[in-house]
């Protein structure tokens, strides 16, 4: 039975259907169409419902009384449009074949017409058939000279009756003011929204996901996390004699610094030394620097420094008599405990 009320209508119509339908070959142009149109019916989400399909639009509708918030409605269209216009940029990317069809799904656009206004819905054969002068008016708006007034190619127009039902006045103050005549219906006013601005500013913020069954290749790769078992020390000895446990803040760096009661034990952990240079033992440095490690002396030589490593890098050749003089390697670091 029908029943009357009020509410808000919505047309998503394809821009450049009829041309690229006449000069593309039906087979491939129909696919296209049709899945834009899917996605569009997919975005149609409550409380709007689509009342029916027109081709190349999708007519939906929302009771006053469904909560149909402005500011949704308007995040809903720009979402809409994203996804279409990223659906397109999709296509042209992914198609190699060269008809007419699948050369020109770039003309294609999209553009919304938005509108208040009393109606009456009537079930007809599982569907809601609307009926009223507010479902004339705006499929009259699909006929209209916004493109040759405005330059604008993919827009959304709020009729002013939609405007003011949606609370969006502040909305209004940066779009564009039409007005379209009719002789039998008279002056309809809009307000144009620029689509484009808003596939420019979101086109990088979205991410497209592939699911796997549909990738045509894939890889997967395991990247091992470091993990430090009590006791451990990944402090660097060269800038900070302080243990960096786990326990411990992180630096700007990177690192982490040390918690006052986590000190590394110089028994237990291997230091990460800054400058592995060897320093043969000389008249000026007597005595190995807790700094700066002192390999095994050259082949035939049985003195040794207590604290040197037991492996240490291959010898350098020694330095020749007056060593002394010249100054120990070591020494351009750090001071060595005895001159």
């Amino acid at each position: 039975m029908a029943h009357t009320t009020s509410g808000h209508l919505l047309i998503a119509d394809i821009s450049g259907y009829t041309h690229y339908l006449t000069s593309s070959e039906l087979e491939h142009a129909q696919q296209v169409l049709g899945s834009l149109m899917e996605l569009l019916i997919d975005h149609t989400l409550p409380p709007l419902r689509v009342a029916g399909l027109q081709g190349d639009a999708v007519f939906s509708y929302g009771i006053a009384s469904g909560a149909l918030g402005g500011q949704t409605l308007v995040e809903m269209i720009e979402t809409t449009y994203v996804a279409f216009r990223r659906a397109i940029e999709q296509m042209v990317l992914n198609t190699t074949c060269r008809c007419n069809a699948c050369a020109n799904i770039s003309t294609l656009d999209l553009k919304f017409l938005v509108h208040h206004g009393t109606f009456s819905i009537s079930p007809l054969r599982g569907k809601d058939e609307l009926v009223g002068s507010a479902v004339i008016e705006i499929h009259r708006l699909l006929k209209n000279h916004i493109t040759e007034a405005t330059g604008v190619r993919a827009y959304t127009a709020y009729t002013a009756a939609a405007v003011d039902a949606l609370g969006l006045d502040g909305f209004t103050d940066n779009l564009i003011p039409h007005t379209e005549a009719y002789p039998d219906l008279g002056t309809l006013s809009t307000w144009v929204q620029d689509m484009h601005p808003v596939w420019e500013d979101q086109r990088d913020d979205s991410r497209v996901r592939v699911n796997p069954d549909d990738a045509l290749a894939g890889s997967r790769t395991t990247f091992p996390s470091r993990s430090e078992s009590p006791g451990s020390c990944s402090c660097n000895r060269s800038t900070d004699r302080s243990c960096s446990a786990s326990t411990g803040k992180t630096r700007a760096n990177g690192s982490t610094a040390a918690s006052p009661k986590a000190q590394c034990s110089p028994a237990t952990t291997a230091p990460t030394w800054s400058r592995p240079k060897p320093c043969w033992p000389c008249n000026r440095c007597s005595t190995s620097s807790p700094k700066t490690p002192h390999p095994s002396p050259a082949r035939g030589s049985s003195a040794r420094s207590p604290s040197s490593p037991a492996a240490a890098p291959p010898p350098s050749p020694s330095p020749a008599a007056g060593a002394e003089d010249r100054g120990c390697p070591a020494r351009s670091t750090t001071s060595s405990a005895a001159g």
